[in-house]
C-alpha cells in the first residue's frame, strides 16, 4: 500500500489483485485531521473499507487479533463485547450499538489499484 495527498485529503492505494475473497487488510488513513485504523474488504468482487473503531467504544475491532470478521465470516465483529456488522453497509445488526454504523471510507478503482479516501 502507498499514501499519498490530493485536494481532497489523504488517500491510500492498495493493488486490486494483492486481495482475496474476504480477505482484510489494515491501515492507517488520516480521516477529520487525524490518523486512523482501517481496513479493507472484498467481498463478492466488491470493496468496502471502514475506520476500524466499535461504535458501542473506541476499540479496534479486532483488538490487534488481526480479524475483523465473526466465525461464519458473514459480518463484522467487534472481540471486545460481540457487537455484529454488515459488511456491505457497516449498519451494527446486533449488540449494544444496534443501529449505529462504523465510519465507511470511500473506494474506487484507478487503473490496476484502489484508491481508498476519508471524502
Amino acid at each position: 500500500m502507498s499514501k499519498s495527498k490530493n485536494d481532497k485529503g489523504a488517500v491510500v492505494k492498495v493493488a486490486e489483485e494483492l486481495l482475496d475473497h474476504l480477505q482484510v487488510r489494515f491501515f492507517q488513513i488520516q480521516v477529520d485531521g487525524k490518523m486512523c485504523d482501517a481496513f479493507l474488504i472484498k467481498r463478492d468482487e466488491k470493496f468496502f473499507s471502514y475506520v476500524n473503531e466499535c461504535k458501542h467504544l473506541p476499540v479496534p475491532l479486532d483488538l490487534n487479533a488481526g480479524s475483523v470478521l465473526n466465525g461464519s465470516q458473514t459480518s463484522f465483529q467487534c472481540h471486545q463485547h460481540g457487537a455484529l456488522y454488515d459488511i456491505e453497509t457497516g449498519l451494527c445488526t446486533d449488540g449494544p450499538c444496534k443501529g449505529a454504523s462504523l465510519r465507511k471510507l470511500q473506494v474506487r478503482k484507478s487503473g490496476k489499484h484502489l484508491v481508498i479516501s476519508a471524502e
